[in-house]
């Protein structure tokens, strides 16, 4: 899934735009329409879909027709074009609309920002794998600076970070009551997903397991909210009894 991909939602508006200027075949401005109407296709389906080829291939004026035939003649022949021009931008909008309705997108370059932008360079040159690892890396360092530790793993430091029971250094969630079943539920559920990122999606890749790209995109998605749960939390610290 690269980067440089169509922007739908933009490229909806587009289209709707360009087939409302497209007056039924009778543009108020022939040219204006035509250039509209290729930068909605593009903008919605990417440049090189076969669709912009064939908008691109369209004639508005037929090649037999000879010498200078009447205006209400070449008006007409154009309307046939348009016409035509108009039913590929309906098509491409019922294409852009049917993709909008299975659901949002995960955009890589907005994932949380600790790793972010190395995702998406990674993911735009087709690194998938390493994108995945190096979100992995930086969710562990990152866990480790805010737990004040130098060394461990990403799933014993989810386990020491999130444990309910207490201990010398946690993270907690401050939305929650403490003690309460809801609190109870976040910090054991977060230790578990950590643990789960840490073993089934970094172990795994780090022994040599190649995701396709729907399952990388998707362990981008688990490592970024894992990451915002670590970045939400608060350190609290245990203070040692005496006596």
């Amino acid at each position: 899934m690269s980067l440089r991909k169509p922007n739908r939602e933009r490229g909806q508006a587009a289209l709707v735009e360009a087939i409302a200027a497209g007056g039924g075949g009778e543009p108020g401005d022939f040219e204006r329409w035509k250039a509209l109407s290729r930068a909605a296709l593009r903008l919605a389906l990417g440049r090189d879909d076969e669709t912009v080829g064939r908008f691109e291939a369209i004639r508005y004026r037929r090649a037999g027709l000879r010498g200078s035939p009447p205006q209400h003649v070449l008006d007409e022949e154009r309307a046939v074009g348009v016409r035509e021009g108009i039913a590929l931008l309906e098509g491409a909008l019922l294409e852009v609309e049917a993709h909008a309705a299975v659901g949002p997108a995960i955009d890589v370059g907005g994932l949380h920002p600790w790793f972010a932008g190395t995702a998406a360079a990674l993911w735009d040159s087709g690194a998938h794998r390493t994108a995945v690892q190096e979100a992995a890396r930086t969710v562990e360092l990152q866990l480790r600076a805010k737990l004040g530790v130098s060394e461990g793993r990403l799933s014993q430091l989810a386990t020491d970070a999130f444990n309910p029971k207490p201990g010398p250094v946690r993270l907690r969630f401050t939305e929650f009551e403490d003690g309460s079943e809801s609190w109870t539920n976040a910090h054991q559920g977060a230790m578990h997903f950590g643990q789960g990122c840490a073993m089934r999606i970094r172990n795994l890749l780090t022994h040599g397991r190649e995701p396709d790209e729907p399952e990388a995109l998707e362990s981008l998605a688990a490592l970024s909210l894992l990451a915002r749960w670590i970045d939400d939390a608060v350190v609290v610290r245990e203070t040692p009894s005496h006596g």
